[in-house]
């Protein structure tokens, strides 16, 4: 995989990343959130400690058969190898395969291109919080939008002339009976029984989820000024999955 040195020659492949099977812990080791803020705790973790933690102390998970585990650094790690094995920065891709196909013009991973339309965050008491840079991991949750741009997304994977749309909604692992992973998506049973396909995300100063109903071509989107330590954060996932049945029943 791209060009990162990997301690003892271990293996980890570009599905296992997207689907979170890859054994790699949710955080690297070398990412002590003690020793940073915690108002921004990935700013200052960059290449160099990334590829740091990949050649001296990567440990995957020890398991006969691969297991669903989440992890930010997997997605991290993904974003980063697309840079390197294209050549191209992170925006870059963005722009070439994402926000330009589907006319998203208000959405980037460049927070300051944005920041006279952003809205601020906030920490779990309500108050005002800094937004987080994801330097090295970006790929984890480094992207800005809009409810307006997301269903522009949203209605691009209702269609069936993307075949790499179509690749990422393809289940590639089954966790159990209600759950399974495509490539970024998770795939979960409804309340109708219908398969849905969505992710949520969240950091210090917001939180948001999207629902799709790929059968039905419907979406539901919540973006929120949240704190994903928020105690009743949960409830914003719930909202977003009740929306879409109620959507549904129309």
């Amino acid at each position: 995989m791209c060009k990162c040195q990997l301690k003892d020659e271990q293996k980890i492949s570009y599905q296992s990343l997207a689907n979170h099977t890859s054994g790699l812990p949710r955080l690297p080791s070398n990412l002590r959130l003690g020793e940073v803020d915690p108002t921004n705790p990935y700013r200052t973790y960059g290449e160099s400690q990334l590829l740091s933690y990949l050649k001296d102390e990567l440990q995957l998970a020890s398991t006969e058969k691969p297991q669903y585990a989440y992890s930010n650094l997997g997605a991290g790690l993904l974003g980063y190898c697309l840079t390197q094995v294209t050549n191209q920065s992170f925006e870059g891709l963005l722009n070439t395969f994402i926000f330009q196909p589907y006319e998203m013009t208000n959405s980037t991973s460049i927070r300051a291109t944005l920041t006279e339309h952003l809205v601020p965050g906030r920490d779990a008491s309500g108050k005002v919080t800094s937004n987080w840079d994801m330097s090295a991991l970006v790929g984890a949750g480094g992207i800005i939008s809009s409810v307006s741009d997301l269903v522009k997304f949203a209605q691009a994977q209702f269609g069936n002339n993307v075949p790499a749309l179509q690749l990422s909604q393809t289940p590639s692992f089954t966790v159990n009976k209600k759950l399974k992973l495509g490539l970024g998506w998770h795939i979960s049973k409804g309340d109708s029984k219908q398969d849905l396909h969505w992710h949520n995300g969240g950091t210090g100063g917001y939180s948001s989820c999207m629902v799709l109903d790929l059968e039905q071509q419907t979406a539901a989107i919540i973006l929120t000024n949240v704190s994903a330590f928020h105690p009743k954060r949960g409830k914003i996932d719930q909202l977003c999955f009740e929306l879409l049945e109620n959507l549904r029943r129309k």
